[in-house]
């Protein structure tokens, strides 16, 4: 039949964030924040599964044809990329994590997507 399938699974872990944590506490030295770097407490940041399938074509001696249909993310999985911070108020730090993704904030990558590409090698 003469088709080519492939797949590809990328996996990470979530990314740190780097940011400044002020929730009202006075330090010793004047300073109402410090720096920070929290990490969202999910197993996965980033997971995606793509597959691919290719079916060239013959058209002469010097020449062929082919098409090749992808299918990108095609779990849909959400791969956030917005986080929503609280590191506390009033001088009491937050004692939960204090960073979690924004669940109707931005995403990395692309929702589930169907392609279909066809082309000619000469």
């Amino acid at each position: 039949m003469g088709l080519l399938v492939a797949s590809k699974l990328t996996l990470a872990t979530p990314t740190p964030v780097d940011d400044t944590a002020c929730f009202g506490m006075i330090y010793p030295n004047g300073s109402n924040c410090n720096p920070i770097s929290v990490t969202p407490k999910n197993f996965f940041g980033y997971r995606s599964l793509d597959l691919q399938v290719t079916k060239n074509f013959d058209i002469a001696s010097f020449a062929s044809a082919y098409v090749r249909i992808d299918g990108l993310n095609v779990f849909n999985f959400h791969n956030y990329a917005d986080t929503i911070l609280n590191f506390g108020t009033n001088g009491v730090a937050n004692p939960n994590n204090p960073v979690t993704y924004n669940y109707t904030g931005n995403i990395f990558g692309v929702p589930r997507t169907l392609k279909l590409t066809v082309g000619a090698k000469f």
